[in-house]
């Protein structure tokens, strides 16, 4: 396969432009496939070089502060041939070198060039909201938006990564910088690598400062604060050539975002709502009745249509298993809000934000476990060792109270401990892993010097929400070629947020206090008040899904000859997140 059609492989993540560079005397080629956002003219697309033709840069996403930026620029001695963001990102990194990510407030993922010198640098950005893949192995260095780009290459290690696979399980996704490939990486979060003369320099340029000392803010002050941050988060997140929608579900989070959204348009702003047609589906309801308060151009799709939405390219789509059945939804939406506009925003990061998982409330009731003294919870764990198995609430608490709090907060947030991995997995597979650190992710993640609040939303921000929730936006969204932005991942925002007391951030029972009361001057009681459901298929329509997904791929299914599960292994609808997580991978494995 040639270089042209590899870079096709992304031409659903940029069909309106394409472009490649080749240097064969070096070695170094670049591709890129382009959707147009910002400066919709042919002089914006990409590989772009720059004026003395010494650099080429290949870009995705968007640079919310461009326009300063150029100013900055302009005033440093720079001129500009293009309206676009690009030509910005590639000025900058002319100026300022390694360092120009660090003035960069958006969503990027980007390479540079250096044909002089053949140096390649790379960035994504700091919350992970772009996806950046590489490959590295016995001299060769490939870099992609997806990991399907670099497989089509030739002469590459496609061998598996077990551990990987064996994480999957434990997460629910695959943590970065692992994917089910041994030799294919994803770059992380807020990271940079530079390839030069066959070796790899990787640095973290950013991290959320938490240092615990927290200055209380008079309430009303701190209100007013956060609005105003999120006002300024939105207008820049508006920046566009074209014109932005927004998901609705009628939640906190969209309705946030669609409420400041339509304040700053001059336009009715486009919004799309997926209904699971249930008598009980408030959410539906408080989406049309927030789409009627601001005036939107509203949108429905019924999850009954996803069989003429074509759901089975989402095998294409998956690059590698994830255990998220939000993603059948998710697809559904992106697919359908394509077909109006290029952009849409969403409300991803606010219960990581805003305390907004319910499992914070079960996390901090029993925090009295810490303060139990050190006798008393090693008595529990001795009771917990001698109890017979028939007690099993002795065991239970027991090995809770003598766990670490990283330990006991894995409980509420991994998919399936070792032992429950014995249901499904092949004693072979069991074997293998018996000395494994299961819980390594989160344990690289957790800062234990921080309260109890700020440790469970730290490790969900760097965890669950770069691995699992913005990888499955990403590629449903890019699949239909609709760019996807997430304002409540403003970086500044976020350092707002983290800055707060955790007394303020959070109160207990009480889900996303600090964001209701910041906008409950335009929001109605019925989406403040409403309860969190999430945006998942419920469970008749799941069972269902999942049931028609089995029939499609029976002997996908029943065929596998992998070795990682039992063989009397049953997928099972009605089985809560079971049954999709080992589908997932199932199917992942047959087409890999």
């Amino acid at each position: 396969m040639g270089f042209e059609e590899i870079c096709s492989t992304l031409e659903h993540r940029g069909p309106d432009a394409s472009g490649i560079y080749i240097d064969s005397d070096s070695g170094f080629a670049l591709g890129h496939k382009r959707l147009t956002i910002i400066d919709l003219t042919s002089e914006a697309d990409q590989p772009m070089e720059s004026q003395d033709s010494s650099l080429s840069i290949v870009y995705n996403g968007e640079i919310y502060n461009y326009r300063n930026l150029r100013n900055d620029l302009e005033d440093l001695g720079h001129s500009f041939r293009t309206l676009s963001d690009t030509e910005v990102v590639l000025e900058a990194y002319i100026e300022w070198g390694n360092r120009c990510v660090e003035r960069f407030e958006g969503m990027f993922a980007f390479g540079v060039l250096d044909k002089k010198v053949g140096r390649l640098f790379l960035a994504r950005d700091r919350l992970g909201i772009k996806p950046l893949i590489y490959y590295f192995h016995k001299g060769t260095f490939i870099f992609a938006s997806e990991i399907k780009t670099i497989l089509e290459c030739p002469k590459i290690d496609k061998s598996k990564d077990e551990t990987a696979i064996y994480d999957y399980f434990t997460y629910g996704y695959i943590p970065a910088p692992k994917t089910p490939y041994s030799y294919i990486k994803k770059l992380e979060p807020a990271q940079t690598l530079i390839y030069q003369e066959n070796n790899l320099h990787l640095h973290k340029y950013w991290g959320l400062e938490i240092d615990g000392d927290f200055d209380h803010v008079n309430d009303e002050e701190l209100l007013d604060s956060i609005k105003d941050e999120l006002f300024t988060s939105v207008k820049k997140h508006l920046v566009s050539d074209v014109p932005v929608g927004a998901f609705l579900s009628g939640g906190i989070d969209s309705g946030s975002i669609v409420s400041i959204a339509s304040q700053l348009s001059t336009q009715p702003v486009k919004t799309f709502t997926v209904d699971f047609n249930q008598s009980s589906n408030e959410e539906a309801k408080n989406a049309y009745s927030l789409a009627k308060r601001f005036f939107t151009d509203h949108h429905v799709i019924s999850i009954e249509e996803y069989e003429k939405k074509d759901i089975s390219t989402l095998w294409n789509i998956m690059d590698e298993p994830l255990g998220d059945f939000s993603i059948l939804p998710t697809l559904l939406v992106a697919k359908f809000a394509s077909e109006h506009v290029k952009v849409a925003l969403s409300g991803d990061g606010g219960d990581e934000l805003f305390g907004g998982y319910l499992r914070y409330n079960s996390w901090m009731n029993r925090q009295w476990v810490d303060r139990l003294p050190k006798s008393i919870a090693s008595l529990c764990g001795s009771l917990a060792d001698l109890s017979p198995r028939n007690i099993n609430h002795i065991r239970r608490w027991g090995t809770y109270a003598n766990s670490s709090p990283l330990e006991r907060y894995c409980r509420l947030v991994t998919k399936h401990s070792s032992q429950d991995k014995g249901d499904f997995l092949s004693p072979e597979w069991q074997d293998q892993f018996q000395n494994y650190d299961h819980l390594w992710f989160f344990r690289d993640n957790w800062n234990s010097d921080l309260d109890a609040i700020t440790q469970a939303q730290l490790l969900d921000l760097k965890t669950y929400l770069p691995n699992d929730l913005l990888p499955k936006v990403d590629l449903t969204s890019m699949s239909a070629s609709l760019e996807v932005r997430p304002p409540f991942l403003d970086h500044k925002l976020v350092e707002k947020i983290f800055s707060i007391p955790p007394s303020q951030r959070w109160i207990p029972g009480e889900m996303k206090s600090i964001l209701k009361k910041s906008v409950s001057n335009f929001l109605p009681d019925a989406t403040l008040n409403a309860k969190k459901v999430g945006f998942t298929v419920p469970k008749s329509n799941s069972a269902l899904l999942l049931k028609t997904l089995q029939t499609e791929h029976r002997d996908e299914v029943r065929n596998d000859n992998s070795g990682i599960f039992q063989q009397n292994t049953r997928i099972e609808a009605n089985l809560g997140h079971l049954p999709w997580d080992l589908f997932a991978m199932k199917m992942w494995l047959s087409q890999h």
